[in-house]
């Protein structure tokens, strides 16, 4: 079966195995993001490149964490995480873009997602369309302590919630807009729903960042300038110190024990 791949041996889509990747990694969905994320490690080795799948892996002031990209949608993020639970990830936080749905959303901010709504088709295989897609809750909690203790060292304004993951990346129109809107619904992506699902279902702690690099109700709708280039690493920036905190706090908890 599908599902039953050995984790000793590199995994079909991400050619990683076992012993490769550390527990902690950060998922950014474009593998040129790769570059923007490295310079905050150090030690950095590239580990694989297939298809939408560039890996590596470096230290953030002592502990591991890898960066793998998962591509567009939810199809194949939903891959990657699978295939990295495989071989032995227990935290993955989601390094993204996303579009502003709010005119108080703006261009360069960055949204830590609280939930997501399942406009997506690939989580629907993981749990019933009734259940909720949410994050980790220690994990997403930790992230806004760094965001509220470090956004303005970063440059950063910030915002916590509520992302729409949809399949249609050119179907999102105005009344699509306003209705997602009506509800409280801030930004809109195509990976954090499912990315929440596969988290819930494998027992892999997940949580979502974003950086705001377009608004569909002000405009622009892309931008790929400074500002957005600043949030991808001041939000990968975040996720780190987040990871760092998580991994002082077990092994002190394991000493204790």
């Amino acid at each position: 079966m599908k599902g039953e791949s050995d984790p000793a041996k590199p995994q079909y889509h991400i050619r990683l195995q076992k012993g490769q990747v550390p527990e902690f990694v950060l998922l950014p969905g474009d593998p040129d993001r790769l570059k923007l994320i490295s310079p905050l490690l150090s030690d950095v080795r590239v580990l694989s490149e297939n298809r939408e799948y560039a890996s590596l892996v470096g230290s953030y002031h002592g502990v591991k964490v890898g960066v793998v990209s998962t591509g567009i949608g939810g199809p194949s993020a939903a891959i990657a995480l699978e295939e990295l639970w495989r071989v032995g990830v227990k935290y993955a936080i989601r390094v993204g873009t996303t579009a502003s749905i709010r005119d108080d959303v703006n261009v360069g901010d960055v949204v830590l997602a609280r939930a997501a709504v399942r406009n997506d088709g690939a989580s629907k295989y993981y749990i019933p369309q009734e259940f909720p897609a949410i994050p980790d809750f220690g994990l997403t909690l930790e992230m806004y302590s760094v965001l509220t203790r470090m956004s303005r060292a970063l440059g950063i304004r910030y915002h916590v919630g509520l992302v729409s993951s949809d399949d249609a990346f050119y179907m999102e129109d105005d009344e699509f807009i306003r209705r997602l809107s009506s509800m409280g619904v801030t930004n809109v992506d195509m990976e954090t729903a499912t990315l929440f699902a596969v988290g819930m279902v494998r027992g892999v702690a997940v949580a979502s960042i974003m950086a705001v690099n377009g608004n569909l109700v002000s405009g622009p709708a892309f931008d790929l300038g400074p500002s957005v280039r600043k949030a991808i690493s001041a939000e990968a920036r975040v996720a780190l110190e987040a990871i760092y905190k998580i991994s002082t706090q077990t092994k002190t908890q394991t000493k204790k024990d």
